[in-house]
């Protein structure tokens, strides 16, 4: 599900699981760095509505009415009806339609969020008519083992044993993100000149939204407050 860094100048944040190291001509690059209006060209030219994108979609085998294939046909055939669209906002992103179902190898999670991005931009919210939902009988015949997922992508040599290692970082000066999560970044609550300790926190949730507190990794002094950052310099 991750997306591609391009820039190595950045911030570990409590959404980071872990970092995989690829070639640019990787299988998974080269999908993950098609743009938008690439993969609606291929989409429009190659798509044959196996509907296997839907078919082995989590979200719809979970009872969901997610449904890649149909925004593939109205992207595909140019059909003007944004309420047929709305579905598009169900799309978790998992990459699942793309990077394994799809036996064509386009990109239906792309026709997703060129939709929902449409949505977005005029407003439109997606309201489901049912609160509950039971999954799809076929869901436990379409799960996808694992080990099967790591080798279609490409993975299998970096599937290895990767022990802890012990290792101690005492940087002089950390920059801890505003934006650890999903949801409204952190507040400061701290100003330039400040003491804080290891622990203090530094951010606070806004009110009414949701979010994360945060804290500071050290001892040491405030020495810059930004809306994307708090910059600490140890004592």
């Amino acid at each position: 599900m991750g997306p591609v860094l391009a820039d190595i100048n950045g911030f570990v944040t409590k959404k980071d699981k872990g970092f995989v190291i690829l070639k640019k001509d990787h299988f998974l690059i080269r999908k993950k760095t098609v743009t938008k209006e690439q993969a609606r060209r291929v989409n429009r030219a190659t798509c044959e509505q196996c509907r296997m994108c839907t078919d082995m979609c989590p979200r719809y085998l979970l009872g969901h009415d997610m449904q890649p294939h149909k925004m593939m046909r109205i992207m595909n055939y140019s059909i003007d009806d944004m309420d047929a669209v709305k579905i598009a906002q169900l799309c978790c992103q998992c990459n699942m339609c793309e990077l394994f179902a799809c036996p064509a190898g386009l990109h239906p999670k792309m026709a997703n969020l060129y939709f929902k991005d449409m949505l977005a931009e005029q407003k439109i919210k997606y309201k489901p008519e049912k609160t509950e939902f039971k999954a799809r009988s076929m869901r436990e015949y379409r799960l996808v083992p694992s080990k099967r997922l790591i080798v279609r992508l490409g993975l299998r040599d970096f599937d290895l044993p990767a022990p802890m290692t012990d290792v101690t970082f005492a940087p002089d000066m950390i920059r801890v993100s505003t934006r650890q999560h999903v949801g409204a970044p952190a507040q400061p609550m701290v100003s330039t000149g400040q003491q804080v300790t290891a622990g203090q926190m530094i951010g606070c949730i806004p009110e009414g939204s949701l979010g994360a507190c945060i804290h500071s990794s050290i001892d040491g002094t405030v020495s810059d407050v930004t809306p994307d950052y708090i910059e600490i310099r140890r004592s």
